[in-house]
């Protein structure tokens, strides 16, 4: 594989794991602990699973790995946005989880 595509997963996977820890940290400062909890739970379940049934398929493979872990960080958000009711139509919460986030990160 080309250093392009070592990038781009890289790039992918940055941006997938700080969607859901802010995102996880908007539950945090509104005491929504357990739903913060499922979020990683199957963020990191799924990243476990995908990466062993790939290393059973014979594809083991550090592309392949954080792949995984990118895609279970996609998922922990999706679950996450549907627990904060983000999607269109929705912009004007959006200032005030990043405060509540902001807020506890500080």
């Amino acid at each position: 594989m080309s250093q392009p595509i070592h990038a781009a997963v890289m790039l992918v996977v940055v941006i997938a794991t700080q969607s859901h820890e802010k995102l996880r940290w908007a539950h945090l400062a509104r005491l929504e602990h357990r739903k913060a909890v499922v979020a990683d739970a199957l963020r990191y379940g799924s990243a476990i699973a995908a990466i062993v049934i790939f290393s059973r398929q014979g594809h083991a493979g550090i592309l392949t790995a954080f792949g995984c872990l990118a895609g279970g960080a996609m998922l922990g958000v999706l679950r996450q946005i549907c627990h904060l009711r983000l999607w269109a139509g929705s912009a004007d919460r959006v200032p005030l989880l990043a405060y509540d986030a902001w807020r506890l990160g500080r």
